[in-house]
């Protein structure tokens, strides 16, 4: 009986193990469920910022780390930081910061639980500078008074 009850113990944590491990996103976080969007063709626009911190690193050395995000017009932000062109290339993001651009590339989009979108970007084919949206029709009228 106590042979079983270990064995019944045992085969049910290498079962959750298993399972734990067959929903974890790329990145070793776990899913939030076992469905992902797949990895489609996305169009961004909107302004890249910078944002550089320091981390305290192993040895009490500081570490720096930039992060660069783009803001679309609806206030979505997207993380850009750690992304290669297709081929592997090295994306030159800094002369971009603070302008408006148009960014293709590969990835998805999924609204979290608040409703609030999410976009999630694996890699960039095209970025371009852009001319920056017009004013509102009313917001230029108010100007030109």
């Amino acid at each position: 009986m106590k042979n079983l009850l270990i064995s019944a113990v045992a085969v049910s944590l290498a079962f959750a193990t298993v399972s734990a491990s067959a929903q974890r996103k790329e990145g070793g976080r776990p899913a939030k469920d076992a469905v992902k969007a797949p990895i489609e063709e996305l169009v961004l626009t909107g302004k890249i910022t910078k944002e550089e911190t320091l981390k305290a690193g192993k040895e009490g050395k500081e570490t720096k780390i930039v992060k660069y995000t783009l803001t679309e017009a609806d206030g979505t932000a997207v993380n850009l930081s750690r992304l290669k062109k297709a081929g592997a290339e090295t994306i030159d993001l800094v002369k971009y910061v603070d302008k408006d651009v148009k960014i293709t590339g590969k990835g998805w989009t999924e609204t979290n639980k608040n409703g609030k979108k999410i976009v999630h970007v694996v890699s960039i084919t095209t970025i371009e500078e852009v001319l920056p949206p017009a004013p509102a029709p009313a917001a230029a009228a108010a100007v030109n008074k």
